[in-house]
């Protein structure tokens, strides 16, 4: 029986008296509350645990998003070359076809380019599109470049004839010009 008497002497202390405080009102919304705000308590801390845990998951999958990510840029980089190399043969087979479409045209502008040429006018540069064609050639003297001037005007295939960036060649005393002229529809 001496066991019994240990059991006897512990005494449970308890700050909330259980028959009188629990009955009342403000009794029964302090138990309620402590026990709400337990289980909150233990929702957030799962809570915590959890962002914790997945941290772990989410920085595995932003350094695999990253890798590909490079990967992606390296193959688009090294594509680069080919890609303007592309986008030049796209434009190149543009004014093919575009010259081939109007070749008739363009022709029959550089024919008459170098039909109406008086004689001691040499061409350096041509360049002959749809609407404009310009000549930058070389003159013996200013009576030539007069002439030739004249004759594209005569010519009724050209309109706006524009004459420009005359210059002395020091090398052979010969005169260097441009001349731009618009090409007249047809209609």
């Amino acid at each position: 029986m001496p066991a019994a008497k240990k059991k006897s002497k512990s005494k449970l202390i308890n700050l909330v008296p259980e028959e009188g405080f629990a009955s009342t009102t403000s009794g029964r919304i302090l138990l309620w509350t402590l026990s709400t705000f337990r289980v909150i308590l233990i929702i957030t801390e799962l809570v915590v645990i959890g962002a914790f845990i997945s941290r772990f998951w989410l920085d595995a999958k932003n350094t695999d998003l990253t890798e590909q990510v490079n990967e992606v840029k390296n193959t688009i980089v090294s594509l680069e070359p080919f890609e303007e190399n592309f986008k030049d043969v796209q434009n190149r087979l543009q004014i093919f076809d575009s010259y081939i479409q109007n070749k008739d045209k363009i022709n029959s502008s550089l024919k008459t380019v170098v039909s109406y040429k008086p004689q001691g006018v040499s061409f350096q540069e041509i360049n002959a599109g749809l609407d404009q064609i310009s000549i930058n050639a070389t003159a013996v003297s200013e009576i030539q470049i007069q002439q030739y001037y004249v004759n594209l005007k005569a010519s009724n295939k050209f309109e706006n004839i524009r004459l420009s960036n005359i210059s002395i060649n020091k090398e052979n005393s010969s005169l260097n010009f441009a001349l731009t002229a618009d090409v007249k529809t047809e209609i």
